[in-house]
């Protein structure tokens, strides 16, 4: 997973912040993260639902042209991640299963 996926990115600012609570650079720089995570909400959310659909992980049924379509939705909202996704699977998908 990349290291800016919104999964790795909380995880990273959820321990960051214990060690915060005596460190006000830190605090901030946890701050930093929750406020990137919240303002990319939306198109993280689509990003990760479409790749979940699209492998049929995490208990998400695999489903390869709705998970196409969320990865369009986030692509299409800014998300490079999603950008660049859809780019290196092009062509390699089979169809649903």
């Amino acid at each position: 997973m990349p290291q800016d996926d919104p999964d790795i990115e909380l995880r990273r600012a959820f321990s960051l912040e214990k060690a915060a609570a005596s460190d006000a650079d830190l605090y901030v720089q946890v701050l930093g993260v929750y406020r990137k995570v919240r303002d990319r909400r939306k198109m993280d959310i689509r990003f990760v639902l479409g790749r979940y659909l699209i492998a049929g992980t995490n208990g998400v049924p695999k489903n390869v042209s709705i998970g196409m379509d969320w990865l369009n939705e986030a692509a299409n909202a800014g998300s490079e991640q999603a950008r660049g996704l859809l780019l290196s699977l092009q062509g390699k998908l089979p169809t649903d299963q």
